[in-house]
């Protein structure tokens, strides 16, 4: 014999009222007992909001709260004189105005056609500043399928906190702070949103998930698709021949190296992934490669094609997706020779210019035009031959041509002699300011290309 409660609304000729002789309907639950079935009344309580703002704006009070599911209306009440009285009632939004002379403690009580909730959402404090996600993160952001990451986040003067996923999922109602637990099955971004009087700010993160990869013998052949086969996730636009074989990354944040049988002969983890093709320079024995990392900055690296050696990257400011360029920098001055460095654009159009052997910076970090850049820049860099002339592609439909050149070091104008000799008297670490190489970025030509 099986017993169950559930709750269900109906509507029915007894009623309760309370001192505002407003009257509810009473709520019953069905009980079943074989084939009979009756019904008995049960107390309903419905959840208070869970957030409760209130701002000062000129003579009012602005109120807002955050919606309770089930609710049909709000009522709220105020402290004055020492105890609480009702200032409003049969409230359908989620905002309310009060005029100034009394406290700013207000509660807010969800009600439907059973009642008001007991338990009211109590404020005792006025926003005054503006609204702000504090923090936002995850206890891990790289996981196993299927496997308990933890959300947690912090958030300040706002009314409602939403948290949605790449994948479908909402998590509504949230308190300003909170964790919840979720079980990623693919790579997932979530985003959480919070809003209140008028502004809303948004913050996102991406957990990445380790999915198992099903290994499929195949037949060695002497094309690279048998890569895929024995379990690399390659990407494609990274696979570079090599005197001793092929060289590509993988989604999984990983370098390989693999023979003409498709033998790996060395394998690098790295911080983050290498989506492009790497520049080998065969004089150095070394093929460099930059970085995109899911922090958003990234890495140039240089690796051996050896293996013997360990790799060396240094950081970017933001993700680099284009491949590096070696280029040939004309001297300042006459007589000296051209310098062969390497060059590097990230995602926001900054531009390193790099040793070739330590990948120590060798100018100072400069910013391509922003009037040129249109979008994030992820194609590969062209550079014309024994030149330090870039094309890059900064849109869809748009080319961009710059010349990169050393600032001349000696001085232009007075100004910059008076400069240049006062340096002589000023400390060790103000003349290394003053002297730091710098470059300039002179545009050639902007095109527009459409297919």
């Amino acid at each position: 014999m099986y017993y169950y409660i559930v709750i269900l609304s109906l509507l029915c000729v007894s009623f309760f009222s309370f001192s505002d002789q407003r009257q509810f309907e009473q709520a019953y639950a069905p009980i079943s007992v074989g084939q009979i079935t009756i019904f008995i009344p049960v107390d309903y309580d419905i959840f208070p909001p869970k957030n409760l703002v209130v701002k000062e704006s000129g003579s009012n009070y602005l109120i807002e709260w955050t919606g309770v599911p089930g609710a049909n209306y709000y009522d709220i009440e105020q402290i004055i004189n020492g105890k609480w009285v009702r200032v409003g009632s049969d409230i359908k939004a989620l905002s309310f105005t009060v005029k100034k002379g009394h406290s700013a403690n207000f509660r807010v009580s969800a009600c439907n056609q059973f009642g008001c909730s007991t338990r009211p959402a109590h404020q005792n404090s006025l926003v005054v500043d503006d609204l702000e996600i504090k923090r936002f993160t995850a206890s891990s952001y790289k996981v196993d399928q299927n496997t308990l990451t933890q959300l947690s986040w912090e958030v300040e003067n706002a009314s409602n906190v939403v948290i949605r996923s790449s994948e479908g999922k909402t998590f509504e109602q949230l308190a300003l702070r909170g964790k919840i637990h979720v079980y990623p099955s693919n790579l997932e971004t979530f985003t959480i949103t919070a809003s209140g009087f008028g502004q809303s700010l948004s913050d996102s993160l991406m957990v990445v998930v380790n999915i198992p990869r099903e290994i499929i013998e195949t037949t060695l052949t002497p094309y690279i698709e048998p890569l895929r086969g024995k379990g690399f996730d390659v990407i494609e636009r990274s696979l570079l021949p090599l005197p001793s074989g092929v060289m590509f990354s993988t989604h999984d944040e990983r370098v390989v190296m693999v023979n003409r049988s498709a033998d790996v002969l060395w394998k690098y983890e790295m911080k983050g992934v290498v989506a492009n093709k790497g520049k080998f320079v065969p004089e150095l024995g070394s093929v460099f490669v930059s970085v995109s990392k899911l922090d958003g900055t990234g890495e140039i690296c240089a690796l051996d094609v050896t293996g013997m050696k360990e790799h060396i990257c240094k950081n970017t400011v933001h993700s680099s997706i284009s491949s590096p360029v070696v280029i040939d920098l004309p001297p300042s001055s006459e007589g000296e020779a051209p310098k062969k460095l390497i060059a590097v654009v990230d995602m926001k159009g900054k531009l390193y210019l790099k040793d070739p052997r330590t990948l120590e910076s060798m100018y100072k970090v400069v910013d391509i035009p922003p009037e040129l850049i249109s979008e994030h820049i992820t194609a590969n860099i062209a550079v014309e031959p024994n030149s330090s002339n870039l094309i890059l592609r900064v849109s869809p439909d748009r080319y961009v041509s710059i010349s990169i050149l050393e600032q001349s070091k000696g001085c232009r104008d007075l100004s910059s002699c008076t400069r240049s000799f006062m340096s002589l008297f000023s400390s060790s670490s103000n003349v290394q300011e003053q002297q730091e190489p710098t470059i300039n970025i002179e545009v050639n030509w902007v095109k527009e290309h459409k297919e």
